[in-house]
Order: C-alpha cells, then sequence, then structure tokens
C-alpha cells in the first residue's frame, strides 16, 4: 500500500494522474486546498484522504469497481458506475 500526494507542489498534479500510478489498495492523498476534479477510479480498494478545504472533487466508479473508501473531512461526490456495477 503505497500513499500517493495529490496536488500543485506534490508529485501528481491530479488524483487522475495519481490513479494511473496507482495500484489496488494505495491511498490518495488531496493536499490543503486540492480542488475541483472529476476523476474515475480504477482500481479496487483504493482509499481517499482529504480535510475540509478540498472541495468539488467527483469521483466516478470505473468499470468493475464496486467501492472505495473516503477518509477525512473532504466532502466527495461520489457517482456509479457506466456499466451499472
Amino acid at each position: 500500500m503505497t500513499t500517493l500526494h495529490v496536488g500543485p507542489t506534490s508529485l501528481f498534479h491530479s488524483i487522475a494522474a495519481a490513479m494511473v500510478a496507482a495500484v489496488d489498495n494505495d491511498i490518495i492523498q488531496l493536499d490543503h486546498g486540492y480542488s475541483n476534479e472529476t476523476a474515475t477510479v480504477t482500481h479496487a480498494s483504493m482509499t481517499f484522504d482529504g480535510d475540509a478545504t478540498s472541495t468539488g472533487i467527483v469521483l466516478q466508479l470505473g468499470v468493475g469497481i464496486t467501492g472505495f473508501t473516503t477518509l477525512g473531512a473532504a466532502v466527495f461526490e461520489i457517482r456509479g458506475a457506466i456499466n451499472a456495477n
């Protein structure tokens, strides 16, 4: 399990970029103030974490992904996959 940091001064500048490097069970940690991205969750059992300053984050389940975990005070909008899984 690896923690991938997302933000303007982190290795990954977007959730989508972190998702490319991620594997099942990894953690994506949003930097303070990271906001306004829609991303597809493409790995099983991912964890997303962010504080209350992370807003406007939409996470959509990818095909075959049935769930993931959110932590922290960030408000995530979660959408099901287009194939209704």
